[in-house]
């Protein structure tokens, strides 16, 4: 076991890459370049929670699988999508008489629903 199970992991530096990096239970973590505040933070947030945790790295109590996911962004892009839609509605409904008078007086046959615009 490296080090003492007693000191904090060690924010040290890449010479290759230059970027932060500490190193908890075996595994590093990249945070960024170092000596940055960005850097110093996220290193405080895990050994933070790292100690918090008993010294050992917080698990993730529920596991996805990639399906899963999929579905959740899905299920929040369909949600976004309607909001955007609601949005473009509402923008064209207050456009829509311009639009009209424009397209009636460009022309002199009203206007079909596969018109740009309606």
């Amino acid at each position: 076991m490296r080090g003492s199970s007693k000191a904090p992991p060690k924010y040290r530096k890449l010479k290759a890459s230059g970027q932060a990096v500490v190193s908890i239970d075996g595994k590093d973590f990249y945070l960024g370049p170092h000596g940055t505040l960005a850097s110093h933070t996220k290193y405080d947030r895990l050994t933070g929670d790292w100690l918090a945790n008993g010294r050992q790295l917080p698990t993730c109590s529920k596991s996805i699988t990639i399906g899963e996911l999929v579905a959740q962004y899905w299920k929040k892009l369909s949600r976004y999508k309607k909001c955007v839609a609601q949005e473009t509605r509402h923008a064209k409904l207050k456009r829509k008489p311009y639009w009209l008078g424009t397209a009636l007086s460009r022309s002199n046959a009203s206007p079909t629903v596969n018109d740009p615009g309606f």
